[in-house]
């Protein structure tokens, strides 16, 4: 009964110390979920003022951008010489004065361009249009300060309306411009445009019109052609090209190349291109016979200058009143 008395004992004092322990926990898991919702509050009031740091950062932003939205504004508006008034005569004339000197050293339209002069203090003090364009202005600015005038264009703006079907570029002022590479291959007019020193290395040239066009310095290097017409064309083709390679580009029109008659013959040319050249002198000294001259369209006047006789225009198949009209005396139609 004793033993049972000091088991029981034993077993209340485990009891309390259990209750004890469990009190002690108790205690402590509160004190440390007070102590994690104190951070937590602490941390929430932290991001809070992070977040109104930041928006009013953004909106200190947006009004800067806005400020300065409004500035460019008004500098846009601002007359190109600068600064709250326009520039005095004195500024002006000191102005392209310094640019005169810097051409005079020798630095390019480029660098005068780099340096912030205008596309009319290029133009005032003298560098060409050639280097103008080379600087890099536009055929706009070229044109506003009289570089070019209404009839200039630029090889770009050419292509354009090339590719969209525009054929009739004639009288134009293409100078210096650069075609290096165009496939031009649908038959158009350069007729009479001033291509001095234009560039058209490695272009594609076909059933083009470059009649009475000025070419001087025109570079046509590596060209494939086909059938253009060169009539009157400046310089003159001799200058350019042998008559093998007109051959070859099935030249069209033109006896200004200086070539004669018999060369033309002896570099294959036909009787008919020989025509359309405009060739009449040394037709038949060439050994075209007066039946190719016939079918070429050829007249009796035109056989009759280059040295054909008469019976032989009656056996081509001209009539007695060809022969007329060709001013031959001494011909008898019973004769004939």
């Amino acid at each position: 009964m004793e033993q049972m008395e000091q088991l029981v004992g034993h077993a209340l004092s485990r009891v309390d110390d259990v209750e004890k322990l469990h009190d002690r926990h108790e205690v402590e898991t509160k004190s440390s979920m007070h102590e994690w919702k104190a951070e937590v509050m602490t941390a929430s009031q932290a991001i809070q003022a992070e977040a109104r740091a930041t928006a009013q950062i953004i909106q200190d932003l947006r009004s800067q951008v806005t400020a300065l939205q409004t500035r460019v504004a008004e500098l846009e508006r601002t007359p190109a010489s600068g600064g709250s008034r326009p520039a005095t005569l004195e500024e002006i004339v000191e102005r392209r004065n310094a640019l005169r000197r810097i051409k005079e050293a020798g630095l390019s339209a480029g660098e005068a361009r780099a340096a912030g002069y205008t596309c009319a203090d290029a133009k005032a003090i003298g560098y060409s249009l050639l280097e103008a364009k080379a600087a890099g202005w536009s055929s706009d600015e070229l044109r506003m300060v009289g570089y070019i005038d209404s009839k200039c264009m630029s090889s770009r703006e050419f292509f354009d309306r090339y590719q969209a079907g525009c054929t009739n570029f004639a009288g134009l002022d293409f100078s210096g411009e650069d075609f290096s590479r165009m496939v031009l291959d649908k038959p158009c007019s350069f007729a009479g445009c001033n291509l001095s020193d234009a560039t058209f290395d490695h272009a594609t040239l076909t059933g083009i019109d470059f009649s009475s066009s000025q070419m001087s310095r025109v570079d046509l290097s590596d060209v494939q052609w086909g059938a253009c017409n060169f009539t009157n064309s400046r310089p003159l083709l001799r200058e350019r090209f042998t008559l093998q390679q007109l051959k070859q580009m099935r030249f069209v029109g033109g006896a200004t190349t200086g070539y004669t008659c018999a060369e033309a013959k002896a570099a294959g040319f036909t009787c008919v291109e020989v025509k359309a050249a405009g060739y009449v002198e040394g037709l038949k000294a060439a050994g075209y016979t007066i039946a190719e001259a016939k079918a070429a369209g050829f007249t009796c006047v035109e056989v009759k200058a280059a040295g054909y006789t008469p019976q032989q225009c009656k056996d081509a198949g001209f009539s007695f009143a060809d022969i007329q009209s060709a001013g031959w005396a001494g011909q008898s139609y019973a004769a004939w």
